[in-house]
């Protein structure tokens, strides 16, 4: 009896805890791990919505318009702004201002914005580009079906939605809009 015992605890490792202690223990960590990664998950789809608030309240006091800007905010006619008119399309990027592609992106759709606005794209419709801020506008992003950041969608006045999939670049986007190349 005693060397079945010796037995046991060699087998697990030397350690005089049973067999029933260690699968408590394995059990007990592997429900931390999943609680953590649940927890970082939910914090990651909400888009860090107590930081979004308080960006959202600096960005409208500091961005108030001194000429008309195509970020939308909060409060404006939003659904408006993204319907194109008869003869154009909207080229709307959809973006947080935690994503770190969005802030690598960013830059190049504002130049996109001041060179491509109101020209012609390669199917012969008025752009206007706008940007959405989807922490402050999280309902327009659902209703956009943006699953991702930064998403570029092409909104045509036939209600047609097409996702831009090239290069998050000034080059790829101007490329993609205006020529044939």
């Amino acid at each position: 009896m005693a060397n079945n015992k010796a037995n046991n605890n060699k087998s697990l490792g030397g350690s005089k805890m049973p067999k029933a202690n260690w699968t408590l223990m394995l059990g007990v960590g592997l429900l931390v791990v999943v609680v953590v990664a649940l927890y970082y998950m939910k914090r990651s789809n909400e888009g860090f919505e107590n930081s979004a608030n308080v960006n959202a309240n600096a960005n409208a006091n500091a961005n108030t318009p001194k000429k008309q800007s195509n970020t939308l905010m909060q409060g404006t006619d939003i659904k408006s702004r993204l319907n194109p008119a008869k003869g154009e399309c909207v080229v709307a990027l959809f973006y947080a201002d935690w994503c770190p592609h969005c802030q690598h992106f960013k830059p190049h759709f504002q130049r996109a914005m001041k060179d491509l606005n109101g020209k012609p794209s390669k199917d012969g419709k008025k752009m206007r580009l706008e940007m959405v801020d989807c922490d402050a506008n999280k309902d327009i992003s659902r209703q956009y079906d943006v699953s991702g950041y930064p998403t570029v969608k092409i909104l045509g006045d036939d209600g047609t939605q097409v996702e831009y999939g090239g290069d998050r670049t000034y080059e790829g986007l101007r490329k993609y809009l205006v020529s044939d190349d």
